[in-house]
């Protein structure tokens, strides 16, 4: 299994790459990873305030390619 980081605002098409962040890793550590990682995306700032990330994390199977942006 592989983690990867996508654009969670699907921006499909527009010069978002797929970034590999994790390869050979079973589906339980995975899944913990990815959940650890998604929650940890959505920062406070030195004021408490929220700041969102538009990166998503997610767990794909090994043949997986990743989305690579070619004008």
């Amino acid at each position: 299994m592989k983690i990867i980081c996508t654009d969670d605002l699907d921006h499909e098409g527009l010069g978002f790459d797929d970034t590999l962040v994790c390869e050979n890793t079973n589906n339980h550590y995975g899944t913990i990873i990815v959940k650890l990682l998604n929650d940890a995306e959505g920062k406070y700032d030195a004021e408490g305030k929220y700041i969102y990330s538009s990166e998503h994390f997610q767990l794909v199977e090994d043949d997986y390619k990743l989305q690579v942006f070619e004008p």
